[in-house]
């Protein structure tokens, strides 16, 4: 790759991709900073105690993924409401305290339910999640000759093919893979994939207009790190519900992904058709 080389010259550790870390999404302070509603909010906990019966303050944290500051704020609204009590105080703080439904907080927390039947952690507004995709492109992402030659060091390939791969994998840009069927398209995709690496933060789920969609799909998105399951976990195994990193606990951390799928591209399939 001598024509390319001071595009490459980025050196990376143990010959991988230099993915940037990204800068770890802030945790909320206010629920200014959620982007969301504070009734949006007020409806999350009135479900989750619908859906799971009482629970304390670091329950709910833990459920909601919200810090317990921004969660209390809609408690105390809920309880002057009447829609939540207190059945119980294992310390003085809040945190502690064993939250539960009132009768008509029950009624109201099924109407919640018939609007969405959505229950989990808070959502993060589409435009948070806009500006956090955009600053996680693969655009940033630079790849040396070595980590080239070494991800395809399993095939033979002529170096002629692999000078041509190299700026295209560093643009940045889609790339189109065309030949006959069998010859490898697949494999080097996925090879690509593996040097672009890194890892991504991902919302649990979306707020859309006051919808919420989950987008968090254990298919396709594997965390990085899940924390082991603790006894008092109100959701148990589930890794949807485990405690998170050190950051805004409404995004997990997965590894970038990739998604393949199937279809065969024939030059018929290129022609204009009505």
């Amino acid at each position: 790759m001598s024509d390319t080389d001071s595009a490459l010259q980025v050196p990376t550790p143990a010959s991988q991709s230099s993915v940037e870390v990204p800068q770890a999404p802030a945790v909320p302070v206010t629920t200014a900073d959620t982007g969301l509603t504070p009734g949006l909010i007020s409806e999350l906990i009135l479900k989750a105690l619908y859906a799971l019966g009482s629970r304390t303050g670091d329950q709910l944290r833990k459920y909601v993924r919200l810090p317990f500051g921004i969660l209390d704020e809609q408690l105390v609204d809920l309880q002057e409401r009447r829609l939540v009590e207190v059945r119980g105080a294992g310390a003085q703080s809040r945190v502690s305290y064993n939250f539960d439904l009132t009768t008509e907080g029950r009624t109201r927390a099924r109407e919640a339910m018939e609007a969405s039947g959505y229950v989990g952690p808070a959502p993060v507004p589409l435009s948070h999640y806009g500006r956090w995709v955009e600053s996680q492109t693969v655009r940033g992402v630079v790849v040396t000759e070595e980590t080239i030659r070494a991800g395809f060091s399993h095939l033979v390939f002529e170096d002629g093919f692999l000078d041509q791969l190299g700026p295209a994998i560093n643009s940045g840009l889609s790339l189109f893979l065309y030949g006959h069927a069998g010859n490898g398209k697949t494999t080097i995709a996925q090879a690509i994939s593996g040097m672009l690496g890194g890892h991504v933060y991902l919302p649990w789920a979306l707020e859309v207009e006051g919808q919420i969609i989950v987008l968090y799909d254990p298919v396709y998105h594997h965390l990085i790190e899940e924390a082991p399951a603790r006894d008092d976990d109100v959701m148990g195994d589930s890794p949807l519900f485990r405690e998170g990193q050190p950051h805004d606990d409404r995004y997990a951390v997965i590894k970038r992904p990739v998604v393949f799928v199937g279809g065969e591209l024939t030059l018929e399939f290129l022609e204009l058709q009505y």
